[in-house]
């Protein structure tokens, strides 16, 4: 007489699943324990400072909120991972687990190697998606599949990338304020990233006003929103993809507040209104969440107390089936934090190259007074040497400024590439563009025309040392300039501008007063850097 098995006791079970989970969370938390100690402001310049830098900087993040979101997450999809676990994983799965989790050791090592802990985060979220395909296959993956994605909101903007972005924003951001006021009835000029209001205020829209953390704020509080009340399908994302668009939203409802209050100038007021636009933000995925739900997108749904999953494990043993794959994963990331403890760390040697600030006081027959520097306007722009002067010949002459900015390239959050370089300040809007030989080269520089008021200023702009965008995006991106690969020499910009007659005709004769003092700041530029290439 056969007899059917006995059934598998639950509380084995649970305990099974714990015991993994302890495991893999305690091997996941050694691995990358160089993240408790991450500081995502170290070496950002000019940056907002307390409750205004951590929600609106550009350049900023909340990593521990973020890390502590991304656990949740994952510890939210346990029983979908284990119950994955239960059935066969397919070879292609095993060994596409295998790079990606190779892959993430390397770019954790990497990091480590650097002193650059921002690429942990990376590195974290690939070794998520490695982890779930080797533990539990393509189901396995899926389950971590959100976790991963929502710990990108993490990772540290690269800095070119970050600068080529939030400018543009910047000036959008200005232009459709003024629209939004003419179409109220209101005047209202714009110049550049300054706004004029007829009772003589004036608002710059500075990097912190151009709404990219505002975007970033809202689509992490749509995934949390998401899970918390349980959307899925296509619901969720509509949820989560139209965050974007309302970040964007609420940031110009914030820009116009501050506009119209005449007390937007008090940092206390400045950040409430801020703050306030953030609670305004969720509302509005909770208010759209409201008309989806009088649609037919539905889709599934699952609540917060609910605790029956997708795919269910459905014994002991067949959960005991995913021990052997969940002991070689805690081995890697084992081993992937032994390597952190006792892999040495890089150490850059100064270059015996001449500071920019070694630029002659005097060019020939022209002399040269200090100019102060506009950290705000520059914003995320990282320099670390700097020289900003008036080059003279007689005393009451405007002269000709010049700006050059210097980058020894060893903190990856910095970075000098960007269109704010040749831009003479705020307020400037540009007319026209091209492209000039100068010096004896034969080099090839930037020729601008910027406005401001009823005023002309034509600029000579360029940069030595630096290379294309995408390979500065990728050298920013994985810290390149930190290591054994690093560049020699500095990447440099230099900016000669001059403020243009009135009458065109004086232009030429003006120009090349110019021109004259960019050939010599070209020759003692040379002199400074070993290495040198146009972009």
């Amino acid at each position: 007489m056969q007899t059917s098995p006995p059934s598998s006791d639950p509380k084995a079970v649970s305990r099974v699943a714990l015991a993994i989970a302890i495991a893999l969370a305690a091997s996941w938390a050694f691995a990358f324990h160089r993240l408790a100690s991450w500081d995502p402001t170290a070496g950002v310049r000019n940056n907002p400072e307390g409750i205004e830098g951590f929600f609106f900087a550009p350049s900023g993040s909340s990593p521990t909120l973020l890390l502590i979101l991304t656990a949740w997450l994952t510890f939210r999809r346990r029983h979908d991972l284990f119950a994955a676990m239960a059935r066969p994983v397919s070879p292609l799965a095993s060994v596409v687990g295998l790079i990606a989790i190779l892959g993430a050791t390397l770019l954790n090592v990497w990091a480590h190697y650097i002193d650059f802990l921002g690429l942990m985060i990376p590195s974290l979220s690939i070794m998520l998606l490695g982890g779930g395909l080797l533990l539990a296959g393509w189901r396995g993956a899926l389950a971590l599949l959100v976790p991963m994605l929502f710990l990108a909101l993490a990772y540290p903007h690269p800095a070119v990338a970050l600068n080529w972005v939030v400018f543009p924003m910047q000036l959008w951001t200005a232009e459709v304020t003024v629209w939004a006021i003419h179409l109220v009835g209101l005047p209202a000029t714009l110049a550049g990233d300054l706004i004029f209001i007829p009772n003589g205020r004036v608002f710059q829209v500075i990097e912190s006003c151009a709404g990219l953390r505002s975007v970033e704020t809202l689509m992490m509080s749509s995934v949390v929103y998401a899970e918390i009340f349980g959307r899925r399908g296509i619901r969720a994302f509509i949820l989560v993809f139209s965050a974007p668009l309302l970040g964007v939203l609420v940031n110009q409802i914030r820009v116009l507040s501050l506009v119209a209050s005449p007390f937007s100038d008090i940092d206390p007021v400045h950040t409430a209104q801020g703050l306030a636009m953030i609670v305004v933000g969720v509302l509005s995925i909770a208010f759209l969440d409201f008309l989806l739900d009088k649609m037919p997108l539905k889709g599934p749904t699952r609540s917060w107390t609910q605790t029956t999953l997708s795919w269910r494990a459905e014994s002991d043993t067949g959960l005991r089936l995913g021990l052997p794959r969940a002991a070689a994963l805690c081995v890697l990331l084992a081993a992937s934090g032994v390597a952190t403890l006792v892999l040495p760390q890089w150490t850059s040697r100064p270059e015996p190259i001449p500071p920019v600030s070694a630029l002659p006081a005097k060019l020939g027959d022209w002399r040269a007074a200090g100019l102060k520097l506009d950290e705000q306007f520059l914003g995320s722009v990282g320099v670390d040497q700097w020289v900003h002067r008036r080059y003279f010949q007689n005393e009451g002459d405007p002269g000709v400024q010049v700006f050059i900015g210097a980058d020894n390239r060893l903190e990856p959050r910095m970075s000098l590439i960007s269109d704010k370089t040749a831009v003479p300040g705020p307020g400037y809007t540009l007319l026209e563009f091209s492209r000039v030989s100068l010096g004896s080269e034969a080099r090839e520089v930037d020729r601008l025309v910027f406005r401001q008021f009823r005023s002309d200023t034509i600029v000579y702009h360029c940069y030595l040392n630096v290379e294309s965008l995408p390979a500065e995006l990728v050298r920013s991106a994985l810290a390149l300039d930190r290591g054994p690969f690093r560049r020699p020499g500095r990447a440099v910009f230099a900016r000669v501008s001059m403020q243009m007659p009135t009458s065109r005709d004086d232009w030429p004769r003006a120009e090349q007063r110019l021109e004259e003092i960019a050939r010599f700041v070209d020759a003692e530029l040379q002199k400074m850097q070993p290495v040198s290439r146009d972009r």
